[in-house]
């Protein structure tokens, strides 16, 4: 089922929140599908799209986390290596 279709039967003759209208309006490009209007998207097809960008921005983060935890390593090794030297 279509996001559109999915919210106008929850709303059922009800005022959709213009937040939800306009987000059902805009262009999400997909991988498969080139642009496609958000609420033209279907719901299995949102859900796993989201789960793929969430998946993917997770990676970015556990990667960035690992470059600032060698770096600081790094410093503190040559913070070491400075004391080291001193004595």
């Amino acid at each position: 089922m279509k996001l559109k279709q999915l919210i106008n039967l929850l709303y059922d003759n009800k005022t959709i929140p213009c937040d939800v209208v306009d987000f059902l309006n805009q262009d999400y490009e997909s991988s498969t599908l080139g642009f496609v209007n958000y609420g033209d998207i279907d719901l299995v097809h949102y859900i796993r799209s989201n789960l793929k960008y969430f998946k993917n921005e997770s990676v970015k983060k556990r990667n960035l986390e690992l470059k600032n935890a060698t770096i600081l390593k790094n410093k503190l090794n040559d913070i070491k290596n400075i004391i080291l030297d001193d004595n």
